[in-house]
């Protein structure tokens, strides 16, 4: 399975577990005033530098793939309301987490989020129901023990 496949299984199995998610993509590029030229060519007048994508702008690389919440019920002194969470999830297909991608989930994480590597449908979903989450000593080796299950199967 590529890491895009990862991504879409990952998007489903969140949303399985009521979570709505993101992709976070990111990167350079350049904007300003175009002018296209034959052979798909383009001249870029007054050009700026564009970043996108979370952390990116504030040169803080290795933000997760997908990004979202999940509505959860509060008890006690919040009874009856209802707050989102963060749901965060770095797709991998077999390579390992980087470690800036690391400091990413562990300050997430810290911070309350939901948030975990996912290599399978099975892996988003227990991300995004709490189930499970980050852990440098497991998630770091490939594949996922979890097997992947298609979206729509028990």
């Amino acid at each position: 399975m590529s890491e895009n496949s990862v991504k879409t299984q990952s998007k489903l199995g969140a949303s399985a577990a009521g979570a709505s998610v993101f992709s976070n993509t990111s990167g350079v590029g350049w904007v300003g005033d175009a002018k296209a030229l034959p052979g798909n060519r383009v001249i870029l007048s007054n050009p700026r530098r564009l970043a996108f994508g979370l952390g990116v702008a504030d040169k803080i690389p290795g933000s997760p793939d997908l990004w979202g919440l999940i509505s959860v019920v509060v008890t006690q002194e919040m009874v009856g309301k209802i707050v989102a969470i963060p749901v965060v999830i770095e797709c991998k297909e077999f390579d390992n987490v980087k470690p800036h991608q690391e400091k990413w989930l562990l300050m997430l994480q810290k911070a309350g989020a939901r948030c975990g590597v996912a290599r399978s449908f099975d892996d988003a979903y227990r991300i995004a129901t709490g189930e499970k989450i980050y852990d440098p000593k497991t998630d770091n080796k490939s594949p996922s023990a979890n097997r992947s299950r298609r979206a729509g199967s028990s």
